[in-house]
C-alpha cells in the first residue's frame, strides 16, 4: 500500500504492554448508527486501576485543549509540524499540555479517562483513548482517515 503522507510516522499513543485495541477505524457503532473514525485503546484488565499515560504520537503543536460535556469529553488536538494533519486524543481524565506547546512523539500529554460520550465494550467504566487523525482536504475541511499504516511498532491488525 502506498502511503499518502511520506513523512508521517505515529509512535505508540499508549503503553503497548498495558493496553489493547478495542475498536478500529470504521467499525460500525450500532448505538449511534454510524461508523467509528478512530482507533480506541483501553487498559488490559489487570492495569485498569493505573493512571494510563497518553503520548503525543507525532511531532506537533497543541492547538486546542478543550472539554466537551458530550462527544470527545476532555481532549487534546495536535497539528503535525510538517504534514497537513491533526491528531485528536480524546476521553482524557487529565492533560499535561496547554495550547501553543510544541510536543514530541514520546511526550506524555495526558491520562486516559472516560470523559464525554464513551461506554465500555469490555467491562469497566469505559476508560479508553480515542486516537483519531484528520487530514486537511482540498477544500480546507478536516476529514478523518485510517492511520493504521502509519503506526510504528504496533500491528494495528492485532487485537
Amino acid at each position: 500500500m502506498s502511503k499518502k503522507f511520506k513523512n508521517l510516522t505515529i509512535l505508540k499513543p499508549v503503553s503497548r504492554a498495558k493496553c489493547v485495541i478495542t475498536s478500529r477505524y470504521w467499525d460500525f457503532r450500532v448505538k449511534w448508527g454510524k461508523f467509528h473514525s478512530a482507533y480506541d485503546f483501553a487498559p488490559i484488565y489487570k492495569y485498569k486501576a493505573e493512571r494510563m499515560k497518553v503520548f503525543a504520537g507525532i511531532p506537533g503543536r497543541v492547538v486546542q485543549v478543550y472539554h466537551e460535556i458530550d462527544g470527545f469529553g476532555l481532549y487534546v488536538k495536535i497539528k503535525h509540524l510538517t504534514e497537513p494533519i491533526y491528531a485528536y486524543k480524546a476521553h482524557l481524565q487529565d492533560t499535561f499540555v496547554t495550547e501553543g506547546d510544541v510536543v514530541i512523539p514520546e511526550q506524555c500529554i495526558g491520562v486516559m479517562g472516560h470523559s464525554g460520550n464513551c461506554y465500555s465494550t469490555h467491562g469497566g467504566d469505559g476508560t479508553h483513548l480515542h486516537d483519531e487523525y484528520r487530514e486537511i482536504d482540498k477544500r480546507g475541511h478536516l476529514k478523518s482517515f485510517d492511520a493504521a499504516s502509519y503506526y510504528k511498532d504496533w500491528d494495528i491488525g492485532e487485537v
